[in-house]
């Protein structure tokens, strides 16, 4: 499924997802057109920031790489979340990116869990800019609730309240990355468990929101 699916992509994307022009599945105005949107908003007592905001490009691109498995769209998100990153740390320093694991059966739909390409992309991006950047996968899901989308704020940090696990690494410098932020329930739960696991957890960063 995961082979014909990326077979499919270099097939078949061959016109940019925003705009229909032909070419990559990001075109480079659009590409620099959600760039510029890039928003910075802190939440509670850790920061969170986004590279794009979650309307128009953002998330057109988004959508597609989550919904339609559209996979040549990792790097773009994966640029989007280091832009992110470098508004929560300017100054390059040792890093580790910690993705957000997606629901099991959703990673057995997509045949790929999109929030972790997404993070492998981001660290490629960082360490061409010269930032010694690592993802480590040292979160899990404490359960397999449903769906966050349509719940209201108050229901979503219900919903959330304990919902991941760390393994230990005591004083690892870590950011949490997320394809999406509305809320920012789920990254605030995210981040609280990677600090209980006794993390320096630096915030987080998503592609969008």
């Amino acid at each position: 499924m995961r082979l014909w699916s990326e077979v499919a992509d270099l097939v078949l994307a061959r016109t940019c997802v925003s705009c229909n022009e032909p070419g990559a599945p990001l075109c480079a105005l659009c590409n620099d057109r959600a760039r510029r949107s890039r928003i910075r908003r802190a939440r509670a007592h850790l920061p969170i920031a986004a590279g794009t905001g979650y309307h128009g490009v953002g998330r057109t691109v988004v959508l597609a790489h989550k919904r339609h498995l559209t996979r040549g769209l990792a790097p773009a998100l994966g640029a989007f979340v280091a832009d992110a990153v470098e508004c929560l740390q300017p100054t390059p320093l040792p890093l580790t990116l910690v993705p957000i694991p997606s629901h099991r059966r959703a990673t057995h739909a997509r045949g790929q869990d999109t929030v972790r390409a997404i993070t492998r992309a981001a660290v490629e991006v960082l360490q061409s800019r010269g930032w010694s950047a690592r993802m480590q996968p040292i979160l899990q899901r404490t359960d397999q609730r449903a769906s966050l989308a349509g719940a209201t704020k108050a229901e979503r940090r219900t919903l959330v309240a304990g919902a991941f696990r760390a393994r230990e690494h005591s004083g690892l410098p870590v950011i949490v990355v997320d394809d999406v932020v509305t809320s920012g329930a789920t990254m605030q739960s995210a981040m609280l468990a990677l600090q209980a696991a006794g993390c320096t957890v630096l915030g987080g960063a998503a592609a969008a929101g």
